[in-house]
Parts: C-alpha cells; sequence; structure tokens
C-alpha cells in the first residue's frame, strides 16, 4: 500500500538517479527520461490545481466540478525523441474528466524535447521565462503561473541538490578543476569566473562534482572551492590535475598537500608555442612531446625535458624558460602506470564542457543574473558529461595506484568516512 502512494514523478526521479550512478547514458537518454519525468510533474501539478488538495489528501465531499482522485492510466506521447510514456491521472465524481493541457500540446506538436529543454536552460530557468515557453508551447492556450512556477521551482531543486550532495561515500584517484568566465549581463565589462571540478572514482567512472562562481579566479576562491567540496566528504585524491592559473595551483598545494599535482600539458603546450615562429612549432612540438609522452619512470622523462631545454634556449629563450617553469609538475603523469598517462594529462574533458556551455550562452537574449546563469551552466555541463565514458580499473591498476596513494597519504586524508 506504501508504495502505491509514491507519485509517479517520484519514481521517474529515483530511476533517473539509479541510471546516471550505473554510467553508461547517451544524451538522448538523458533528454528523453528528463522530458518524461518534466511532463509527469507537469500533470501531476495540474490535477493538483484542479482538485485543490494534494495527492493523497483527502475531503470530505468533491468540491463543485472538481471530483476525486482514482489512480493512473498510462498514456504514450509521440514526439520529435521518439515515444515517452506518462501517467495520466484519472478523476472520478467531477462533471468533466481531468484532461492535460501540457499533454494535449504535445500530441499536438512535433518538435524536439531537447530543443524546448534547451530553451527552458537557455532563459535561465525564471518562472516568467517557462511561462512564455509553456505558453508558445501550448500555441496561446493559457497555464496557471502556479504551475509553472511550482515546475520552476523543481528544476532548481536539482541544482540546489547537486550543489549540496554528500560526497564522503565515495574516493576518487584523481580530480580535475578548471575554470572559465561568463558575463552575467550581455553588456557586463567584466567576465566573471566560475569554477568546476570532476572526478574518476575508484571504480573508473568519471564525475562531475561541482561548479560553483568565484569572485575571482583566485588561491582564496579555489581554496573556498576545494574547501566546500571537502566539507562535504571529499577526500583527498592521489592527484589533482589543472591548468598554471597561480591560485588554483596554491590552493591545492594548502588544501591537499600530500596529493600529487599535475599541471595540463595542453595549456603548457601552448605557452611554449606562443614564443616560437609559426614554422618551429611542428619541431619544438615533437621535441616536448618525447618528454611528456616518455614511456620510462619520471626521472628519466625530467631528463629528457632538461635536454630540449638545453638543445634549444639559445634559439628559443622566452619559450624554453617557460617551459622549464613548474616543470616537474607537467610530468608528474609519468610517476603514473603507463595505461592511466593518457587519461590524465590535460584538463581537455572540463575544456570541450566549457566549449559547450559558452556555445550555449551565445543565443542567450536578454540580461540574467548569477543564479539564472549557475543553472544553465550546470544544464549544460551536466547533459555533457552524462556522455562521459569512464576507465577501467582492473585488478592489478587498483592495487598498484593503492600502493602509491599509501605511500603518499596520511590514511586519515583517504579513507572513507565511516557510517554514522
Amino acid at each position: 500500500m506504501a508504495e502505491a502512494k509514491v507519485l509517479p514523478s517520484a519514481t521517474l526521479y529515483k530511476q533517473f538517479e539509479e541510471r546516471m550512478a550505473a554510467g553508461g547514458m547517451e544524451l538522448g537518454d538523458v533528454v528523453k527520461l528528463g522530458a518524461r519525468y518534466l511532463v509527469q510533474c507537469a500533470v501531476e501539478l495540474e490535477v493538483k490545481e484542479l482538485l485543490g488538495r494534494d495527492y493523497y489528501q483527502h475531503a470530505a465531499e468533491p468540491r463543485g466540478e472538481s471530483g476525486r482522485r482514482s489512480g493512473y492510466l498510462p498514456r504514450k506521447i509521440q514526439t520529435g525523441e521518439g515515444s515517452i510514456e506518462v501517467k495520466m491521472p484519472q478523476v472520478r465524481d467531477g462533471k468533466r474528466p481531468f484532461r492535460s493541457r501540457i499533454v494535449d500540446a504535445y500530441v499536438a506538436r512535433t518538435a524536439s524535447l531537447e530543443d524546448l529543454i534547451n530553451r527552458m536552460y537557455v532563459h535561465g530557468l525564471s518562472t516568467r521565462d517557462i511561462e512564455t515557453v509553456m505558453t508558445e508551447l501550448l500555441e496561446g492556450k493559457s497555464i496557471s503561473k502556479s504551475v509553472v512556477s511550482q515546475l520552476t521551482e523543481r528544476l532548481a531543486e536539482d541544482f540546489e541538490k547537486f550543489r549540496k550532495r554528500d560526497l564522503s561515500r565515495e574516493r576518487f584517484w584523481f580530480v580535475f578543476l578548471d575554470g572559465t568566465f561568463v558575463r552575467y549581463r550581455i553588456e557586463g565589462e567584466r567576465k566573471e569566473p566560475v569554477l568546476a571540478a570532476y572526478g574518476i572514482r575508484e571504480d573508473g567512472k568519471k564525475v562531475l562534482l561541482s561548479i560553483a562562481p568565484g569572485s575571482r579566479e583566485s588561491t582564496t576562491a579555489w581554496k573556498s572551492f576545494l574547501n566546500d567540496m571537502r566539507s562535504r566528504g571529499l577526500r583527498a585524491p592521489l592527484m589533482a590535475i589543472s591548468d598554471g592559473n597561480p591560485g588554483v595551483m596554491a590552493a591545492i598545494e594548502e588544501i591537499w598537500p600530500q596529493t600529487l599535482r599535475q599541471r595540463c600539458q595542453k595549456h603548457r603546450m601552448q605557452n611554449v608555442l606562443d614564443r616560437v615562429p609559426k614554422h618551429f612549432h611542428t619541431e619544438v612540438k615533437a621535441a616536448i612531446h618525447k618528454a611528456f609522452y616518455h614511456e620510462g619512470s619520471y626521472d628519466d622523462g625530467l631528463a629528457a625535458a632538461r635536454e630540449v631545454i638545453k638543445k634549444n634556449e639559445r634559439r628559443f629563450p622566452e619559450a624554453m624558460k617557460i617551459f622549464a617553469e613548474d616543470l616537474e609538475a607537467c610530468l608528474t603523469v609519468l610517476k603514473l602506470p603507463l595505461k592511466l598517462r593518457r587519461v590524465v594529462r590535460t584538463t581537455n574533458l572540463l575544456e570541450r564542457l566549457f566549449g559547450e556551455n559558452r556555445r550555449r550562452t551565445k543565443v542567450i537574449p536578454h540580461f540574467f543574473e548569477e543564479s539564472a546563469a549557475m543553472k544553465l551552466i550546470y544544464a549544460t555541463l551536466v547533459a555533457a558529461s552524462a556522455k562521459w565514458r569512464g576507465i577501467e580499473i582492473d585488478t592489478s591498476l587498483y592495487a598498484l595506484l593503492s600502493s602509491l596513494r599509501e605511500d603518499l597519504l596520511p590514511k586519515e586524508e583517504y579513507r572513507l568516512k565511516e557510517p554514522a
């Protein structure tokens, strides 16, 4: 009986969480299941408004024309993304059957669900803008502002849950850190930083960890960002990967002093090539790659890099000076098993996510505030991260990484928090 009292939308949300945790969902799956959840929430709110009471809140007599709840019947809706099933609330003892304006509109329209959801995200998920989108969807028919408001709140809650979720029950071998800049107002003079992190879990799954605004991409901002994740239970990783921003490097060394620090090789290569004439790029890049992609030990790779500097410092003094800066951190990856080096050389994955976000924010049609911007960025990054593929961590690789972690980190820094 207790199971019957669970709203269909709550069951859908649980299914979504379980599938995301299991991994392997393609972007189309995320869009389709997300749209199904969105429509299910909407029809539940519509019937709540019609009856004037919550689910399982009984009234002695039906109010006027409204009637009583009488279970659900499945209904298939054909959309641009394929067929989705919605459980339609049934109402008895009323003067007319319950009909959902939203579902009727879906049946009448063939627009892509992805386009609809993206438009909602792009509009910043404000009540007024979702009302506008829903009105367009309903081809001018009215929709209750209270339904839109409640629907908006549910969407915004997803971001809040993400920001506050517990991280204490998982351990990560690697954490990647990077930042991007957004202009909250189109006519704003200054862009504001957004900080982001993802990790590779012990089982090899890639997980988006956190997104937050930063007053500046400074040491203070990055320390606050890392401390927030730590306060939610994130344990020190074996390695942290970042670009050369002084703020993030200083924060890593202070918050996770024993953690290995890897400097993004892609950023460093670009810094070096910016100081080399274009017709020498291929030559210099090949020489540096011999060090970056060295298949020997860390010491061997370091020796190869210093040889590159020695051979080229007269021709390209500024470039080699930059290459020599923080050289050890650029080659930390060589301390890992050969199989993993390709995976953790760069912050490319976050860079691609930021590129996707920039593509979407270009079409923002009006001014918006930080909260709306963060919801948009969250929506973009979560949708993109759903396509991530993890890495294989077999028994021997797990043992090697565990041994390296035990040598570097005190147990209290990486062991899982015991359940209360």
